[in-house]
C-alpha cells in the first residue's frame, strides 16, 4: 500500500479519506499514476530478467 497525498491547505482541501470534508486535489492523480506505473514497470523488468522461480 502506497499513500498519496491530495492535501491543499491554500485551497482548503482536506485530503484526509474517511472524513466529512474529504476533498481531494485531482492533480496528484496523475502524480499517482505515474509513479505506480515507474514502480510496476520496474518490477516487472526485474521480474523478466531474474529468470525462472
Amino acid at each position: 500500500m502506497l499513500y498519496l497525498g491530495v492535501a491543499d491547505a491554500e485551497s482548503g482541501l482536506n485530503g484526509a479519506p474517511h472524513t466529512l470534508d474529504f476533498a481531494a486535489d485531482e492533480r496528484a492523480v496523475g502524480h499517482g499514476v505515474r509513479a505506480m506505473s515507474a514502480l510496476l514497470t520496474h518490477r516487472l523488468t526485474a521480474a523478466a530478467g531474474s529468470g525462472p522461480r
